[in-house]
C-alpha cells in the first residue's frame, strides 16, 4: 500500500522534491522521485546515517544525530506557495532550533522549517533580506516566524510522527499540521506577504550558513530520523494532508 502510495506522488505534477531515503549502501545520493525524474534535485548525504525506518526490515530512514549530519540539495526555481510534509522520529530536541528543511542562506524568498525546543513547529519564508527585523536588529533580514503550539514532548520520543507546515500566499495563511490534523492557522499580514518564493541551495536535518557562530544558534540537526519528505509548490487543503498522511502510513 505504501508503494502504491510512493508512486502517485511521484506522479502529482504539484510536487518539486519527493525524497523517501531508501539508498544502497556505499551511494551517498538520495534521489529525488519526482517524476518525469529530474537529478538535479537528487540529494547528497553529508554524516547522517542509514538506520531502520518506521517499518524495520522494509524501509529505512536517516538519521541526524550527529552535528555534521545533513543532505545537501540544490532546487532552482520560483514557486507560488510552499508545502513540506514528512515523516519523523524525534530523539530528543536538545538544541535551541531543529531543522527539517532550511534554505542555506536564508535570503528572501528562502523558507525554513525547523522545530524549536518547546515541542513547537516553526516555518518561515524571508521577506526582504535588505531590510532589518524590527525589534531583531541581529536578525538575517526581514521575515515572520509562524509556530505552532507545542506538538512535542520527551515522552513521545522514538515515536514516528507525520509533520506538514503549508506556506499559501494566496489566501494569506500559514498551517501546521501533526498526524494529519490542523493544530495552527496564522495569517500573513500585509507587511508580511511575499508571492515569489524559492529554495536553491538547502539542507535537509541541518543549517548550511548560519550568519550567527554562536553553538546554540548554529548547531541545528536533528537528534532524530526522517524517512520520507515531500514539497509541493502548492498550498494543500487540510483534507488533502490527512490523506497524505493516511496513505503515507498504510500497514503502520
Amino acid at each position: 500500500q505504501w508503494q502504491k502510495h510512493r508512486e502517485r506522488l511521484s506522479w502529482d505534477k504539484r510536487i518539486i522534491a519527493y525524497y523517501v531515503f531508501d539508498r544502497n549502501p556505499g551511494n551517498t545520493l538520495i534521489p529525488n522521485l519526482t517524476v518525469p525524474r529530474n537529478p538535479e534535485f537528487d540529494g547528497s548525504i553529508v554524516m547522517a546515517e542509514p538506520v531502520d525506518g518506521r517499518w524495520p526490515g522494509f524501509k529505512s530512514a536517516l538519521e541526524f544525530h550527529r552535528p555534521g549530519s545533513r543532505v545537501r540539495v540544490n532546487i532552482p526555481g520560483e514557486f507560488p506557495a510552499f508545502t513540506f510534509a514528512c515523516w519523523v522520529r524525534i530523539d530528543s530536541l536538545d538544541r535551541q532550533y531543529n531543522a527539517l528543511f532550511m534554505g542555506d542562506g536564508y535570503e528572501t524568498g528562502e523558507p525554513h522549517w525547523q522545530i524549536r525546543n518547546d515541542g513547537s513547529m516553526m516555518l518561515s519564508v524571508m521577506v526582504d533580506d535588505t531590510k532589518p527585523n524590527p525589534g531583531a536588529p541581529n536578525d538575517a533580514g526581514f521575515h515572520r516566524v509562524y509556530y505552532s503550539p507545542p506538538m512535542w514532548d520527551l515522552s513521545m520520543s522514538g515515536q514516528w510522527l507525520h509533520l506538514a507546515s503549508v506556506f499559501d500566499p494566496t489566501g494569506r495563511t500559514v498551517s501546521h499540521y501533526v498526524n494529519g490534523r490542523e493544530i495552527s492557522s496564522q495569517e500573513i499580514e500585509d507587511r508580511f506577504l511575499i508571492q515569489t518564493l524559492r529554495i536553491g541551495n538547502a539542507e535537509i536535518g541541518n543549517w548550511g550558513l548560519p550568519f550567527r557562530q554562536d553553538p546554540w544558534f548554529a548547531i541545528r540537526n536533528l537528534n532524530g530520523r526522517m524517512d520520507e519528505l515531500a514539497i509541493f509548490r502548492a498550498a494543500l487543503s487540510p483534507e488533502e494532508i490527512a490523506d497524505l498522511f493516511e496513505t503515507s502510513r498504510a500497514g503502520r
